[in-house]
């Protein structure tokens, strides 16, 4: 088997373990029964013949995994036995219907599929779940979104204001990203990751160029990959404040609300210094960035006089018993239920699983800057989620302080012309606010792309929140949605 420790990786196809079909379906469910976790798993069409990939990430070997399996006949759904696969082989479905069972599976979007003939592509056409009884109803939210969010449809099932299932259908922005791709990369496939989701521009950009590099063999200047991950501290930060802000709006609670929306500008504007752009749009680039010790010096300082009161205001959230109240045991999602269902990122790490792709895989120069945060006390809630959000803003704001005291200006912008290695595969991941972003890049005999796959955390955590306010009122759904915040287009690629 090929294990990996290093992120990110790259080998030659040729050194692709092939399994048969059901060596295949018993390694995953082997893989998941030891602790292993699906980072990805899709299917791509290598001189005419499909094969499927899985990617599987142990946290505690610190290591990951991949293999593959030729599709002679169509696949079994795996979901019954492991439930986090579930949203990857409704993908397969969609994208590719022909290559596995369809029993149990639904397309994920409404696009056509990539080969062969899928259901009904109409926009919002969905067979929902349903309760054979006279004493449930159903709500629908959406598909457009009372506030500033991105469209999505919610299905509930009730029993008066008890919600007893929630469905989730997305999809209504697909802007095939992935397929995009397919033959590059091109000059705007650059830009076209930097939107993959936009409020994680800079985690999504670290991914992609850490696979061209990996696949060129090119490694950018010390003081440029510290500049990386400057900016997605920054990234972090911003977002995390942004979050507290909007958890305290769901429960009208108005001196955090208003706090936390100015100083997200205050961290999005700092990031704006470091490139012109507050999300980190044209930041880095192939090879290395330029650096300029100056302007990080300058944002140490902004961010020293700021600190005071994001702390204050974030602070009155955990010295107010109406919003304890609130936050306390609402939303819960059990640990055991976070692992059966693959959560990553924040949310995992609020239900007391410390899982960090920049502790387990470190990438850039994590393994020196990064530093745990505690989890053990957390149980899943709302609260939970708000406290690891405010745990790690701390922690990304000492990080961003030690990072700029070590960086300087040695590094300048590269111009290296990105030449892929031919008949290769390529994985990154990165942590990005949400949490794990897997990225994976195969190239055809001519060094070009023929296929590019993007798991952004969302695709994990979109079925916890589902879970979460199953037996909550309905009441309580806006307050559960925001606690997790999660993308919608970074779902839909």
């Amino acid at each position: 088997m090929v294990r990996f420790k290093q992120n990110p990786s790259m080998i030659k196809l040729e050194n692709l373990p092939f399994l048969t079909n059901d060596v295949f379906y018993e390694k995953i469910i082997k893989a998941v029964e030891n602790s292993g976790r699906i980072a990805s798993y899709f299917v791509y069409k290598y001189k005419d013949k499909l094969n499927a990939l899985a990617v599987i990430l142990f946290d505690e070997t610190k290591e990951f995994e991949l293999f593959a399996t030729e599709i002679n006949k169509k696949l079994n759904p795996l979901y019954n036995k492991v439930p986090q696969i579930y949203n990857f082989e409704r993908e397969i479905f969609e994208q590719y219907p022909d290559a596995i069972h369809g029993e149990g599976l639904k397309p994920l979007r409404f696009h056509k599929p990539f080969e062969g003939k899928g259901k009904s592509n109409q926009i919002g056409d969905m067979d929902f779940f349903e309760i054979d009884s006279h004493e449930t109803h159903q709500v629908g939210v959406g598909p457009v979104h009372a506030g500033i969010i991105e469209p999505g449809h919610f299905r509930f099932n009730c029993y008066g204001e008890q919600v007893l299932s929630l469905e989730i259908s997305l999809g209504y922005q697909h802007r095939g990203i992935e397929k995009s791709l397919i033959g590059g990369p091109y000059k705007d496939s650059f830009y076209k990751i930097q939107t993959a989701s936009g409020d994680s521009t800079v985690a999504h950009t670290i991914c992609y160029l850490g696979n061209l590099e990996a696949l060129s063999k090119v490694e950018p200047h010390i003081d440029s990959q510290l500049k990386r991950m400057a900016a997605l501290e920054l990234e972090r930060i911003a977002n995390h404040v942004g979050d507290l802000g909007g958890l305290a709006t769901d429960i009208g609670f108005l001196p955090t609300a208003s706090y936390c929306g100015r100083i997200r500008g205050d961290f999005l504007n700092m990031t704006a210094d470091l490139c012109g752009n507050r999300f980190g749009r044209s930041l880095l680039s192939f090879g290395g960035e330029k650096v300029e010790k100056s302007i990080f010096e300058k944002i140490v300082k902004k961010i020293d006089a700021l600190k005071p009161n994001l702390l204050g205001a974030v602070e009155m959230l955990w010295n107010t018993p109406s919003v304890m109240s609130r936050f306390d045991n609402t939303g819960v999602l059990p640990k055991e239920i976070a692992v059966e269902l693959g959560i990553v990122g924040l949310h995992r790490r609020a239900s007391g699983i410390n899982n960090d792709i920049r502790k387990d895989l470190p990438f850039l120069l994590y393994n020196k800057y990064f530093k745990e945060i505690q989890t053990e006390d957390l149980h899943g809630d709302v609260l939970g989620r708000g406290l690891v959000r405010y745990r790690e803003i701390l922690n990304s704001l000492n990080m961003f302080t030690d990072i700029a005291s070590d960086i300087n200006d040695r590094a300048q912008e590269q111009h290296s012309n990105c030449l892929l290695n031919a008949n290769s595969i390529s994985v990154s991941f990165s942590e990005g606010f949400r949490g794990e972003i897997c990225h994976v890049a195969i190239t055809d005999e001519d060094g070009k792309l023929l296929r590019y796959k993007i798991v952004d955390p969302s695709f994990h955590n979109w079925n916890g929140l589902a879970y979460v306010v199953r037996n909550e009122g309905i009441y309580d759904f806006p307050l559960c949605n925001k606690s997790f915040n999660l993308s919608y287009c970074g779902f839909d690629l």
